[in-house]
């Protein structure tokens, strides 16, 4: 009983900083939402064995014994106690040193860019061209051939297309051989 609250409060906020990962569209959500989805879950089912079938296990295996603190935490308190002290009685300097640190923390923030994949120029155009369910890979072929042709034709500004039936751009939607990604590279402006 005396260590679930500090160990629950513990496992909340290491799933809390999980939390942002969840909410990322496009390929950066198929990428991190599964690893932070399985993280939470993770946290939270050892948060449920640790308070309720560890315990007692502990029970039967361990027997009662003298407990004395080890020396590792005796020497940490050691050094923690005189911090301890010097900030419990200088609390309005501690206060001035936590906001000024909060302070340049906003402002290297603001420096900092917040983008998780920026967007490229790359100089061309992607089309998606849907066709008829039923369609077989010739007709398709032979469609989008039609179809890259005029666009080569009426636009002076294209000046080569790639194109990919059945494959979408990021190799990880599926896609049937009536979908074509037309790549239109455009000239330099």
């Amino acid at each position: 009983r005396e260590v679930a609250t500090p160990v629950a409060a513990g496992i909340l906020i290491i799933a809390v900083v999980f939390l942002p990962l969840m909410t990322l569209q496009g390929l950066e959500g198929k990428f991190f939402v599964p690893v932070a989805m399985t993280i939470v879950f993770a946290l939270a089912s050892s948060l449920i064995l640790s308070l309720t079938v560890i315990p007692v296990l502990s029970s039967f295996l361990f027997k009662k014994v003298q407990h004395d603190d080890p020396w590792l935490p005796r020497q940490a308190l050691r050094l923690y106690s005189p911090i301890l002290d010097f900030a419990l009685r200088r609390q309005k300097l501690v206060f001035i040193v936590a906001g000024v640190m909060l302070a340049l923390a906003v402002g290297v923030y603001t420096l900092v860019g917040k983008t998780f994949m920026p967007t490229m120029d790359e100089g061309d155009i992607i089309v998606g061209i849907e066709k008829l369910p039923s369609v077989s890979l010739e007709q398709t072929a032979e469609l989008d051939l039609k179809i890259h042709q005029a666009l080569m034709k009426g636009v002076p500004e294209i000046t080569g297309v790639v194109a990919r039936a059945g494959a979408d751009e990021i190799g990880l939607d599926p896609m049937s051989l009536n979908q074509t990604d037309t790549f239109l590279v455009l000239k330099p402006r």
